[in-house]
């Protein structure tokens, strides 16, 4: 179930990078939520470098100050990383 609900959530946020703008505030806390859930999830089953970056995302996109021209960057970097993560444990 976990990776069921992890590809669902990896797939939601690769979907929005490409349609991401400045400005839309409550799409970044929508996706902040996705990834305290990736966080819990992989908390609860030990993946922890997975529920590190998933935390790191879930507070800059969650930050009232996200500033899309400064942040953005660092989210798809660190979204990038989170797959590579996560593709050990969908494929395993």
């Amino acid at each position: 179930m976990f990776r069921v609900e992890l590809l669902k959530h990896l797939n939601s946020f690769e979907d929005h990078i490409s349609k991401a703008t400045a400005g839309n505030t409550s799409e970044y806390k929508r996706l902040s939520a996705s990834f305290h859930t990736i966080r819990g999830g992989s908390g609860f089953f030990g993946l922890d470098k997975i529920a590190e970056i998933s935390g790191k995302l879930e507070e800059l996109l969650g930050d009232d100050n996200f500033d899309f021209s400064e942040d953005f960057e660092k989210a798809k970097e660190l979204f990038k990383i989170l797959k590579e993560e996560s593709k050990k444990v969908l494929e395993g």
